[in-house]
């Protein structure tokens, strides 16, 4: 199958990448990048024994899953022609032979139909062999996915996908170098409306996916950045909002009339406006035009302050003192609002 390319980015691969390679070529794939992601001196025979059957792309030190995907995009299109995609495929046994031809199969096909869709290699992630925290983290990361973008995707943390010719340059200017590029990536392409196909392919958690380089809490804190962002501005809105609120209660108290009042609408618009500018740069950083998103914002930022104080009166009366009521009807809103600014107010 010479019209589609296999990148495999590797970090510190064992004898399984060599099976992968020969496994590949038996089943008449010609064309394999493989990417050597700043692998130890340990590695060294391994990418001997494949060098003669595939492309070898050095990383000097190690530069993260998602760069050497972009590193090999940019390589064949820059490099070789006559291809309709290609195919990204983890060097650590996850993804077999039989189901990379199932994807490259699709490739073809859609490449004969005219159709640029990504297509999807899915995992049943519901199984006994699958551990725990690969099935929390999938299904977590499909709710979150959906919630964003409205889109259902059932494995969003899948590493085979196939990538028609049309939508790789397109992959190239998307952020990300490490594990967020590639969540990164369907982010971009459900808001581009780019249509996802996704194909069944057996589950493999060999020794409980210990050859897996995927770090727990730094790599999630890169997949969920705009989240924590997203938090960490409205924690210290909040912060504003009381500090501004004390400092003036306590200077105009018996000074004017409403001084609460004047205080509160001081306050909470300090914050607000705090909040829209450090989302809008740190949190989503996004350049579109900022008259038009202050609109919006400034319709949203109304909107949830009635809602509250909707909810916390609805609510009063239940058994539970007021205020844990507001912190957990704040909780709510802080949720909804992150979704609805993502999609609808800072989409770049």
């Amino acid at each position: 199958m010479q019209d589609v390319v296999i990148i495999i980015p590797t970090l510190n691969p064992k004898e399984k990448l060599i099976e992968l390679i020969n496994e590949l070529k038996e089943k008449n794939f010609k064309r394999i990048i493989v990417v050597n992601d700043g692998s130890n001196n340990e590695s060294k025979k391994i990418f001997e024994a494949i060098k003669n059957d595939v492309i070898i792309l050095e990383h000097k030190e190690n530069e993260g899953k998602g760069k050497a995907l972009k590193d090999a995009i940019e390589y064949i299109l820059n490099k070789m022609d006559g291809f309709i995609g290609c195919i990204t495929v983890d060097g650590d046994g996850q993804h077999r032979p039989n189901d990379i031809i199932k994807l490259a199969n699709k490739l073809r096909e859609n490449n004969q139909e005219g159709k640029n869709n990504l297509i999807l290699g899915v995992r049943n992630l519901y199984g006994e062999n699958v551990p725990f925290k690969s099935k929390f983290g999938n299904k977590f990361s499909s709710i979150f996915f959906k919630a964003q973008t409205g889109v259902d995707l059932k494995d969003t943390q899948t590493g085979l996908r196939a990538i028609p010719t049309a939508l790789m340059p397109k992959t190239i200017n998307i952020k990300g170098d490490r594990y967020d590029y590639e969540m990164n990536v369907l982010t971009r392409f459900a808001f581009d409306k780019i249509k996802f196909e996704m194909i069944d392919i057996e589950t493999v958690y060999d020794e409980n996916n210990k050859g897996s380089h995927f770090r727990a809490i730094k790599d999630s804190l890169l997949i969920y950045k705009q989240l924590v962002r997203f938090a960490i501005i409205a924690i210290s809105s909040a912060i504003i909002d009381v500090g501004i609120f004390s400092i003036l209660a306590h200077i105009l108290k018996n000074k004017i009339p409403l001084y609460v009042f004047i205080s509160t609408a001081i306050a909470r618009i300090s914050s607000g406006a705090y909040n829209f500018w450090a989302n809008k740069k740190w949190s989503f950083e996004s350049e579109e035009n900022t008259k038009s998103q202050l609109y919006k914002y400034i319709i949203l930022f109304v909107f949830q302050m009635c809602i509250s104080s909707l909810l916390v009166t609805l609510f009063e009366k239940l058994p539970i003192d007021i205020t844990v009521i507001k912190i957990i009807v704040d909780l709510f809103i802080f949720t909804v609002n992150y979704f609805v600014e993502k999609r609808f107010i800072f989409n770049k």
